[in-house]
């Protein structure tokens, strides 16, 4: 927890607009930033921060349900899509005028959670980008 009461749960904490656990509308985000007393429930109804890593084969499903359920949550601020395969992150954040998407895609750009005064360069996430080198034929045997 930092200085203004904010915590981050790493996966299997649910996001939910109620607290009515029968509810259909609940999605289980990657990370969850909540400020505020801890509860001791497996579900939250006021986070500030979601982050949700996309895979090839949850990409639509996240950039489409999931991200549209995350926009109606009156609490949240900043949603932050991150992908697997490459160096890309995708960062809705709500301003007064609605939802600013900014596609951040350079090591040295940073990752802004304003309302939780956190920030964090591109390089420092590991995106699991795989590295190919090419083999070079010198000629040379033994």
């Amino acid at each position: 927890m930092d200085a203004a009461g904010c915590r981050s749960y790493q996966g299997g904490l649910r996001v939910q607009r109620s607290s009515d656990s029968r509810g259909k509308d609940k999605s289980k985000p990657d990370i969850v930033v909540r400020c505020g007393p801890r509860q001791n429930q497996t579900y939250v109804t006021d986070p500030l921060v979601v982050v949700e890593v996309l895979s090839p084969s949850t990409m639509d499903h996240d950039r489409g349900g999931k991200l549209k359920f995350y926009k109606s949550l009156p609490t949240l601020r900043h949603i932050a899509l991150v992908y697997q395969d490459q160096m890309r992150v995708e960062h809705y954040e709500r301003t007064e005028e609605g939802w600013r998407l900014d596609v951040l895609v350079s090591p040295s750009t940073v990752l802004r959670f304003d309302a939780v005064d956190f920030e964090i360069e591109l390089d420092r996430i590991d995106f699991d980008v795989a590295v190919l080198r090419p083999i070079m034929d010198t000629g040379y045997t033994r």
